[in-house]
């Protein structure tokens, strides 16, 4: 190439040597030109994304408002002054010291353990015991008692005696379906009879039914109208421990 360089003075190779070096220039232009085109490009590894896809459930999760929980401020109330109420709803007022009092001194004899003192004085030509009198029906028994918890049929030597068994009270009918005996079994029965109870002292049963107090007999018997009263006493101590309203055979 040095070699067609024009030397000084030959002005006529000069215009042609340009015009080579021109051409010549262009070409190593387009050559890298083309180098550059033809290499491919630098690949980057680009990093995988994550996987932002929700299932359908849980977008179906996603698409309802998610309400943050509400602070609860727990209130005590303070104790109101209004009556208390039943479980059926009813208002019980509270009784006042007053009225206690009061319904104490009125409550119902047959609710607590009768007094010596109660009843009428014994009656031998109209006697009863417990308000119960000797030949009542059994519909009257049952008006006045109820039905018995237990009854049975206590055999006799000429008859037999149906037996009806109450709570602290036994009485028998006969084959006319009539009392033919009344018994009181427990002190918290009242015999209706004035001084006499069971736990009575044998002195003061004897004094009640107008008899006289038995020194060595355990029994105190008293004759009625259409039958007998009939109390046993304990040996030991000797109180009343039955009361029997007996009818005459």
């Amino acid at each position: 190439m040095f070699s067609d360089i024009p030397m000084k003075g030959d002005d006529d190779a000069m215009p042609h040597y340009l015009n080579t070096l021109r051409i010549a220039g262009c070409a190593v232009l387009l050559g890298l030109m083309l180098a550059s085109c033809s290499q491919k490009p630098e690949s980057r590894t680009t990093p995988p994304s994550e996987d932002t896809t929700v299932p359908s459930s849980a977008q179906a999760a996603t698409d309802e408002p998610v309400s943050s929980p509400s602070t609860i401020t727990l209130i005590e109330d303070e104790p109101s002054e209004s009556p208390a109420s039943s479980p059926t709803g009813e208002t019980i007022a509270e009784p006042s010291p007053s009225s206690a009092g009061v319904g104490a001194a009125n409550a119902s004899p047959d609710l607590k353990k009768p007094a010596e003192e109660e009843g009428r004085s014994f009656s031998s030509s109209d006697p009863e015991l417990a308000a119960i009198r000797l030949s009542e029906t059994e519909a009257s028994v049952t008006k006045k008692l109820g039905l018995p918890a237990e009854s049975f049929t206590l055999p006799g030597d000429k008859t037999s005696t149906e037996m009806w068994e109450y709570d602290g009270i036994t009485v028998g009918f006969g084959h006319d379906h009539r009392i033919v005996y009344v018994e009181v079994t427990s002190s918290e029965i009242a015999t209706g009879i004035q001084g006499l109870q069971l736990g009575t002292t044998a002195k003061k049963a004897a004094h009640a039914l107008g008899l006289d107090v038995p020194q060595r007999s355990n029994v105190l018997t008293a004759e009625i109208a259409g039958g007998s009263l009939k109390l046993d006493l304990d040996p030991d101590s000797r109180t009343v421990i039955s009361i029997k309203l007996i009818a005459d055979a």
